[in-house]
């Protein structure tokens, strides 16, 4: 019972200091809300470009209202 994430992030993302950096951002956001996904589910998280744009508080948000419906 439980959860898997996979998330990517092409390379024509940008630098691979900015793909580490929204990996790691995701990464930390899927923890504090894994209560919200379904047990024994595999998700695969696509980043999409305009993901730098965003800080982490509405990127969070974006993905909350994903994950809700």
């Amino acid at each position: 019972e439980h959860k898997r994430f996979g998330i990517a992030v092409s390379k024509k993302f940008g630098s691979a200091v900015q793909r580490n950096r929204i990996t790691r951002q995701t990464r930390m956001i899927l923890e504090n809300n894994k209560n919200l996904f379904k047990n024994d589910v595999d998700y695969i998280i696509i980043v999409k470009r305009n993901a730098l744009d965003v800080d982490y508080n509405d990127l969070e948000h974006d993905i909350q209202s994903i994950i809700k419906g």
